[in-house]
């Protein structure tokens, strides 16, 4: 039969009240509630059993300066799409736009991605690429882009006649986000790369698209 636990010296005349507890679970005994700070407390657990860490002030703070960069980058943003000079470098007549990456993908240490192949063939027009990605911070790099053009598919070095390194093709940047500036192609064939550089953190890029212009 289930008892409950009581006061051991309750007060004259009275009869011992039950303490705080809980019922121990598959067995019919109770045990005492612990209390901290003035309140009970629980201790939480995976489903492991492996106990769960409660969110700390130092926790708070770091997740308080995150949003703190997310505010900024918005801004940043904004501010981008305001500024005359990100209306010149991407003036034009835009005669198409593709999402060339519609889904995330995780660029480990040392890896590199290619965006599909471009054919200049019928018609010459410039274009750009625009990437969104986890910002570069403790846990995650930034992608580092490459372009290259040449008069084979093959792309092999004697091929290509154009390349842009990611100091020479980045016109707008933040934390989330690059854009290059307008690529004149110069060979029949282009492509972007996207590189991981780093020897230890991995690369998350979200989307990835693609703008043509009017030469």
């Amino acid at each position: 039969m289930d008892r409950l636990l009581r006061e051991g010296n309750p007060p004259a005349g009275q009869l011992a009240s039950p303490k705080p507890q809980y019922k121990k679970p598959g067995v019919d005994e109770y045990a005492p509630v612990e209390g901290q700070h003035g309140a009970p407390f629980a201790t939480l657990k995976d489903a492991s059993g492996n106990v769960v860490s409660p969110a700390t002030d130092a926790k708070l703070e770091q997740v308080k300066s995150e949003l703190e960069l997310v505010k900024s980058e918005l801004q940043t943003i904004k501010a981008n799409q305001l500024s005359g000079d990100q209306k010149v470098q991407l003036s034009g007549t835009i005669v198409g736009v593709e999402v060339t990456r519609p889904g995330s993908i995780v660029l480990e240490p040392g890896q590199k991605i290619y965006e599909p192949v471009v054919d200049f063939r019928d018609e010459m027009f410039a274009l750009s690429y625009s990437l969104r990605h986890v910002a570069e911070g403790s846990a995650y790099a930034e992608p580092v882009l490459k372009w290259s053009c040449a008069i084979q598919n093959s792309f092999h070095e004697y091929d290509t006649v154009q390349e842009l390194e990611h100091e020479e093709l980045i016109g707008l940047e933040s934390k989330v986000t690059k854009t290059t500036k307008k690529i004149f192609p110069v060979g029949r064939y282009g492509r972007l790369m996207i590189e991981n550089k780093d020897n230890t953190k991995n690369v998350v890029i979200y989307r990835v698209t693609c703008t043509k212009y009017r030469a």
